[in-house]
């Protein structure tokens, strides 16, 4: 038996992976206030949120892009609940001529890996979104930057696990791990449980979850983030591309409705939505596109993104403590675009496949200076 501890994005794709290819699986879910999901827009966009110095990462990013469409309609397919998979580009936008400079700058240095971009004038930019700021000076269109919707993608892999066998079990929060020789316990606040493979896909929980029960000091920490959800009232669809500006962006849902983010915060484990979060979102939403009285406010979701001191994820084998626990965690701002990846990758460390060390980035001793 192999039991997911987590239940977000990560740990439902992972279980649905290894459910569909025959390995029995139980997710874990602790129902608890704060999931990175909760506060995702959904952005694909790995050219996007590209950081310098960090290739790697970028090509990880990439590769799982690359698997989103038929991920995303096997997903549609095993549960009958549309992901709101959408392949509509994105727009970065820029208000001023320091703004595009910036931005010009930025993808200039992803010529090495074949980004397809292209500079629009005002007015090109205009006859795409008419719908834009008057304030708009230009934009660049990068293709293959797209969007899926979270929520209806967390519905859809969960209504998948179950449809494939799958067991969920709920308000299950884990206090402890212990391991007895090829034997994994788990112990919950209700009951004791047995596996031989141990998945854990704990987001910001994660460092806590192993400092209290191996003594080990994963260095993960929780950022929070909110977002926003506007309804159009006449559903007339305004926007049609994914829009960046320079401090939010903007999701256009095929429904109409527009899902905004984000903010950022590293302030330990609070998820309150405050008045500084609104405001920050709502001033920089009014002054990227003119709103008026055509949209009404949904709700603000908060949520903790699991980031590490390098801003990369921790995937891989603890196997200075045991074989049979894997990790995949610290994914920061990119936890759903790289699910199908991160998937694909516990599959195949299950299966014991070998795989290319340099490309992957999988738990390395010395780059997280752990001592056992």
């Amino acid at each position: 038996m192999i039991y997911v501890i987590g239940s977000g994005i990560i740990g439902l794709a992972i279980g649905y992976k290894l459910i569909k290819n025959g390995y029995p699986v139980e997710i874990f879910c602790a129902s608890r206030q704060g999931e990175s999901s909760q506060a995702a827009v959904g952005m694909l966009a790995p050219l996007i949120e590209f950081q310098p110095y960090k290739e790697k990462l970028l090509k990880l990013m990439m590769k799982s892009n690359q698997k989103w469409q038929n991920f995303s309609s096997e997903v549609f397919k095993d549960s009958g609940i549309d992901v709101e998979y959408k392949k509509n580009s994105s727009l970065l936008v820029g208000n001023n001529e320091d703004d595009l400079r910036q931005m010009e700058f930025k993808l200039k240095k992803l010529k090495i890996f074949n980004a397809e971009f292209s500079y629009l004038t005002r007015n090109q930019t205009l006859d795409l979104e008419p719908n834009l700021s008057r304030f708009v000076n230009g934009s660049f269109l990068i293709k293959n930057q797209d969007q899926i919707n979270p929520i209806s993608l967390k519905s859809s892999l969960k209504k998948a696990f179950l449809n494939l066998g799958g067991k969920i079990n709920e308000n299950q929060i884990i206090k402890n791990i212990e391991i007895e020789k090829k034997i994994i316990n788990i112990q919950s606040i209700k009951k004791k449980f047995s596996c031989t493979k141990l998945i854990l896909a704990t987001g910001a929980w994660t460092k806590s979850i192993l400092n209290k029960s191996l003594n080990i000091n994963l260095p993960i920490r929780p950022v929070k983030g909110v977002s926003v959800e506007l309804n159009e009232k006449k559903n007339k669809r305004k926007y049609h591309h994914n829009l960046w500006f320079k401090k939010i962006y903007l999701a256009p849902r095929i429904n109409g409705n527009l899902s905004v983010g984000a903010t950022e915060e590293d302030i330990g484990f609070e998820t309150s939505v405050t008045l500084d979060d609104m405001f920050f979102l709502i001033k920089n939403l009014w002054e990227a596109v003119p709103l008026g009285k055509d949209y009404n406010l949904i709700n603000f979701r908060a949520g903790l993104r699991p980031t590490t001191f390098d801003g990369n994820p921790i995937i891989g084998i603890l196997e200075k403590v045991s074989k049979n626990i894997i990790c995949a965690v610290g994914h920061y701002r990119n936890g759903i675009l790289l699910a199908p990846e991160t998937a694909d990758l516990v599959y195949n460390l299950i299966k014991k496949k070998k795989l290319n060390i340099n490309f992957y980035l999988l738990i390395d001793f010395k780059r997280l200076n752990l001592r056992l």
